[in-house]
């Protein structure tokens, strides 16, 4: 197949320069893929709220009112979302479609650099660094 002509992605615009389906297939996985991660992303930040006093009344008090049990309890609900970000949702893998038909990868990678899902995740990892 011919090469496509690289059209940059600008003002939340996909240039679409051919009327396959694939090519559509593949900005719209980087697409699910980007809202997949703001849901992530919600969640984390919602979790992050809820538990920051925890350490804010440590490095205050020296103690807090959570038993250690609990305290477990909130650092594998931070592990079980790295691991749902990380390993257990296709967030950061290329779709296999795209392995068949790779000549559309280029327009799903495009796509995924547009919506900057690797620095998102990147991010999101570091924030979960505990």
């Amino acid at each position: 197949s011919t090469p496509q002509p690289r059209l940059p992605v600008r003002k939340d615009t996909f240039p679409l320069v051919t009327s396959n389906t694939f090519e559509k297939l593949a900005y719209s996985y980087a697409f699910a893929q980007s809202t997949k991660l703001s849901v992530f992303e919600s969640i984390i930040d919602s979790t992050i709220e809820k538990t920051k006093k925890i350490p804010e009344s440590l490095a205050r008090y020296g103690t807090t009112w959570m038993s250690r049990r609990n305290i477990a309890k909130q650092l594998g609900q931070l592990f079980v979302l790295r691991c749902n970000v990380n390993l257990q949702t296709d967030i950061l893998d290329t779709p296999e479609i795209l392995w068949d038909f790779d000549e559309w990868e280029s327009k799903y990678i495009n796509g995924k650099r547009y919506f900057a899902v690797s620095d998102r995740v990147r991010i999101l990892n570091q924030r979960l660094d505990v």
